[in-house]
């Protein structure tokens, strides 16, 4: 939990500036991008923690 928030932090810190870089607006294109990508990573963690327990 501790690393989803940690990361979860740090791309919504990275996304604007580098949607801003690309000439896009940053408030339209990060939070899609977080979102979807947070929910990843929060499966991934998730389904790797089960099987390193139920190993």
């Amino acid at each position: 939990m501790l690393f989803v928030v940690t990361l979860a932090t740090i791309l919504g810190a990275l996304f604007p500036v580098f949607f801003k870089k690309l000439k896009l607006d940053p408030a339209l294109m990060s939070a899609p991008f977080i979102a979807s990508i947070i929910d990843i990573f929060s499966i991934f963690i998730y389904l790797s923690l089960a099987e390193m327990i139920f190993r």
